[in-house]
């Protein structure tokens, strides 16, 4: 008996694949998000890769979007110790920011910070120091003098002069980090806590 209309196997158009596939993404990363707030980075980085599969099928590969989902993959990565990696996934993601990206965008700022701490997990504090260097530039740029990434990236900066020996430096951007960290918050926070900490040793 020939097949009727109604039991032929329906085909799904390209054009509405596209939507479904970002919408799967966004999925997948909100609950890798959720699973790595848990401590599962295993499962974390296993629904991150999947994401990214997503990414690239539904995006150009030289989308922001797939440098984001880069980004967070990378961070798994790194929550399981795998550095290298980190590192890999971290310079394909500011590769393509740096292309489809003005050059003071915040987002390239923030993924050169996460590879400038990478090569610091791998030993290489000389890199590390001159990639937060740039990722201040472009924070400076961005921001208010004021703004809590500046403390932040001041002091892995700081930290990073700290390991290299040149502690007349690591002082100086410790005072930085610390002027802003006090027009920022209350005098009894844990964070001028830990910088007024290392500023004393």
């Amino acid at each position: 008996m020939p097949l009727q209309r109604d039991m032929l196997p329906l085909r799904c158009p390209l054009q509405s694949v596209t939507p479904i596939k970002k919408y799967l993404s966004r999925a997948l990363t909100c609950r890798a998000i959720s699973i790595g707030q848990l401590g599962d980075y295993e499962q974390q980085k296993s629904l991150l890769l999947h994401a990214l599969a997503f990414d690239v099928f539904a995006f150009p590969p030289d989308h922001p979007t797939v440098a984001s989902t880069l980004c967070n993959v990378a961070g798994a990565f790194g929550q399981l110790g795998d550095h290298e990696q980190q590192k890999s996934l971290l310079q394909r993601a500011l590769a393509i920011e740096e292309a489809a990206l003005s050059p003071s965008h915040p987002m390239i700022a923030a993924t050169l910070l996460n590879l400038a701490l990478s090569f610091g997990q791998l030993g290489d504090r000389e890199q590390q120091k001159l990639l937060l260097l740039r990722a201040l530039t472009i924070y400076e740029h961005a921001f208010s003098p004021d703004h809590p990434t500046i403390a932040v990236t001041l002091d892995h900066l700081a930290d990073a002069l700290g390991r290299l020996g040149d502690y007349d430096l690591q002082k100086t951007v410790l005072e930085l980090a610390l002027a802003v960290k006090e027009r920022v918050f209350s005098p009894d926070h844990q964070t001028l806590a830990a910088t007024l900490g290392t500023l004393s040793v």
